[in-house]
């Protein structure tokens, strides 16, 4: 008797895959509502309606389509953490920015630090640089990107500023309220 392969996550590829289910695999881990018998069908098998929907569960039951699809979500899931942590590292570089990385104050006024010098964190914040020849010489400026806004954004992101409000009584008490009713009657 011979034994059934087993897949497993690491070794399960698109490879051990047919065309139809790679296809079907993709088809419905990008469905925004995902749907079997729908991405089944999409995926070029034949039958439709309510076969459709038992071939369907019947091919995604299968080990190792099953553990291509499971890839895929992990490999989404990883994709979507790493994406947030590259906004909020983002947000950190400007929030975080200081004046005195870029320029310094001294007798003979103020002087820009060398570009060079300045590392790549640094060059995030900045959002605009500007060089204008006029009659009396040249004009710099530098702009660095809002940094109250990346602090409100990053003081949000780690629960600083909830956004609900409690509303209490006198004294921080309950609420007090009354309710009355009024009775209206037919006259005869």
């Amino acid at each position: 008797m011979a034994k059934a392969k087993k897949h497993t996550k690491s070794k399960v590829t698109a490879a051990s895959l047919t065309i139809r289910q790679k296809r079907l695999c993709d088809i419905y881990h990008a469905m925004e509502k995902p749907n079997k018998r729908i991405a089944y069908e999409l995926a070029g098998y034949k039958c439709r309606g309510e076969t459709a929907r038992k071939e369907a569960q019947r091919e995604i039951a299968k080990p190792h389509v099953k553990a291509y699809l499971d890839s895929l979500k992990e490999t989404a899931t990883k994709n979507a953490q790493r994406t947030a942590d590259e906004i909020i590292a983002e947000l950190e570089k400007i929030a975080f920015s200081n004046i005195a990385d870029y320029v310094t104050f001294g007798k003979k006024g103020v002087t820009f630090r060398d570009s060079n010098k300045l590392t790549r964190k640094q060059m995030a914040a900045v959002s605009e640089v500007t060089e204008v020849s006029t009659k009396y010489g040249k004009r710099k400026a530098f702009r660095l990107w809002d940094k109250p806004e990346s602090l409100q954004l990053l003081g949000k992101r780690h629960g600083l500023f909830p956004n609900k409000q409690e509303v209490t009584g006198k004294d921080g008490g309950p609420i007090e309220h009354s309710v009355s009713v009024v009775h209206f009657s037919k006259k005869s």
